[in-house]
């Protein structure tokens, strides 16, 4: 099984990022079950579940929505975020909402080079993970050997590189463009250094659909580092589109 579900509720799918596997939801997810929605989440990063190209993403999530009985929510972050954006994109009708976090696509700051990365020594993985958390009292236990092993993996490395390459070449513009009529909330972390707020903030001023928040204090995985706080950017938008799907679902002719 490559994914869990729990609870019963309006399902929300947590994507995880390139490097970090679904724990970076725990809390959020736990917090969002505990408000009566069903959670689905994956153990691995995206190189390991999800291969190296949106048609394999697009080809799992279909598994995952297979098993929803009703419209789920996106949730991604990372390159989670940017798979979400692209599901949503090819598949509008099938979600209720998507919550994007510290997405790819427009602005990418240079962090660690991959040749550096890929000789999977811990100094190099702990230069990167430096980038990504701003509390460095947040950085998890052993979490710099967990990411030199993702690195030494031939397998993996290769998928992490082909993901690098399609994340530079996405389209933002036009896909948000194309998802007009879809709720859209960016939840960003105020020193992300990795995939910067500003450029996204500019682009959704454009859209009417799309609301945005910006965490204080927190780098690119907000959800990890302050989860009560993303939660409560998250929650009033879960609870806000589901109420609007049930009186869609009332006043709708049978």
């Amino acid at each position: 099984m490559q994914f869990k579900r729990k609870g019963n509720g309006t399902p929300i799918v947590f994507l995880p990022g390139l490097f970090a596997g679904g724990w970076v939801w725990d809390a959020v997810a736990s917090r969002c079950l505990e408000e009566g929605f069903s959670t689905i989440t994956f153990d691995d990063p995206i190189p390991v579940i999800f291969g190296n190209h949106f048609r394999q993403a697009t080809k799992l999530l279909d598994m995952v929505l297979e098993e929803c009985e009703e419209k789920p929510f996106l949730i991604g972050n990372s390159l989670g975020a940017l798979i979400s954006l692209d599901y949503a994109l090819q598949n509008p009708t099938r979600i209720q909402g998507l919550v994007m976090s510290g997405a790819p696509g427009l602005v990418e700051l240079e962090t660690v080079p991959l040749r550096q990365l890929h000789t999977g020594e811990i100094q190099y993985a702990q230069a990167f993970i430096n980038k990504v958390i701003y509390d460095k009292s947040k950085i998890p236990q052993g979490g710099a050997e967990e990411l030199a092993g993702l690195f030494r993996d031939r397998g993996v490395f290769n998928n992490i590189a082909r993901w690098y390459s399609l994340s530079r070449k996405y389209d933002i513009p036009e896909a948000l463009q194309q998802l007009k009529a879809l709720p859209i909330h960016l939840i960003w972390g105020e020193h992300d250094d990795i995939t910067p707020a500003q450029p996204w903030l500019d682009l959704a001023g454009q859209f009417e659909n799309i609301q945005t928040s910006v965490i204080l204090e927190c780098g690119h995985s907000p959800m990890f580092e302050l989860p009560q706080s993303f939660l409560e950017h998250l929650l009033p938008t879960l609870h806000r589109c589901r109420q609007s799907q049930t009186r869609l679902l009332f006043t709708e002719p049978a």
